[in-house]
C-alpha cells in the first residue's frame, strides 16, 4: 500500500529500491537452499533486524520500530530461518540462542534431504527433546504427543507442524535454572543404576552449575560418563 515502509535514496527520495531488495532476498533463499542462519547489520535500512529508524516522506524521524527491508523479506519468505544482527551477537545469550537455532535448522534440512519417515522424525526429536525442555516446557509437552501418531497422518503436515513448534521453542531463552531442571530430570534415569556416591557427585555438580561456578559442560560431561556406564535406551 501507499503507507507501507519503503527504501528510497537519501538525496531525492525519488528512487525506490524496495522491490529490488525484496527480490534479492528471494534470490538468496533460492540460490542457497542449505542456508540455516543469517547474520544481518544493525540499523541498516536493508539489513537491520529490529529497531531500524523510520522517517516520514519529509525526512522527519518517526520511530525505531522496523526490520530492514531485506531482513523482513527473509523472515517473510522463510519464517524458520534464524536471524540476528551483528550487534546482537555480542550478547552471550543471544549469540548462543542464534547458534543453537542455526544448528537445529541445519540438522532439520539434512533430515529432510535424506528423506522423512516417521521413524527418522522420532529419532530426530529424541536428540532435541531435552534441549526443547530447557528452552520452553510447554513446547516440550506439545511435541511428544504430536509425534505419538507419527505415520497416522500426512507426513508433510506433521513435519511442518513439528519443525515450526520446535524452532519457536528454541527462540525462548534458556537459563541456568531451566538447564538445571533438565539435568535433574535426566539424573532421575540413573536412579537404581548409578551408585549413591555417583549420584551425589552429579547432584553437587548440577547445584554448582545453577550457582554459576561451573559451565554447563561440567554436569553434562559427568552425565555422559554415567550413562556410558549405565546405558538407558530412553
Amino acid at each position: 500500500s501507499r503507507h507501507a515502509v519503503r527504501v528510497v535514496d537519501v538525496a531525492t527520495h525519488s528512487h525506490d529500491y524496495t522491490a529490488r531488495i525484496q527480490a534479492y532476498a528471494q534470490q538468496i533463499l533460492q540460490q542457497c537452499p542449505q542456508l540455516c542462519g543469517y547474520i544481518l547489520v544493525q540499523g541498516s535500512p536493508s539489513c537491520g533486524y529490529g529497531a531500524v529508524r523510520r522517517y516520514s516522506q519529509a525526512g522527519e524521524y518517526l520511530a525505531s520500530d522496523q526490520n530492514g527491508i531485506f531482513a523482513q523479506a527473509l523472515a517473510d519468505r522463510d519464517p524458520l530461518l534464524p536471524l540476528a544482527d551483528d550487534e546482537q551477537l555480542n550478547d552471550t545469550g543471544l549469540r548462543d540462542s542464534f547458534v543453537t537455532r542455526a544448528r537445529a535448522y541445519h540438522d532439520w534440512k539434512m533430515l529432510v534431504q535424506g528423506g522423512l519417515t516417521p521413524q527418522r522424525l522420532i529419532a530426530f526429536y529424541s536428540r532435541y527433546k531435552y534441549l526443547v525442555m530447557a528452552h520452553h516446557v510447554p513446547s516440550y509437552n506439545v511435541l511428544g504427543p504430536m509425534l505419538a501418531n507419527a505415520g497416522g497422518e500426512a507426513m508433510d503436515e506433521l513435519a511442518r507442524a513439528f519443525i515450526t513448534t520446535l524452532m519457536a521453542a528454541l527462540t525462548h531463552h534458556s537459563t541456568r535454572r531451566s538447564h538445571g531442571n533438565v539435568l535433574s530430570h535426566l539424573a532421575g534415569y540413573l536412579r537404581g543404576h548409578a551408585t549413591i556416591a555417583q549420584r551425589q557427585q552429579l547432584r553437587a555438580l548440577v547445584d554448582d552449575y545453577r550457582r554459576g561456578t561451573v559451565p554447563l559442560a561440567a554436569p553434562v560431561g559427568l552425565l555422559k560418563q554415567l550413562f556410558a556406564e549405565h546405558p538407558n535406551a530412553y
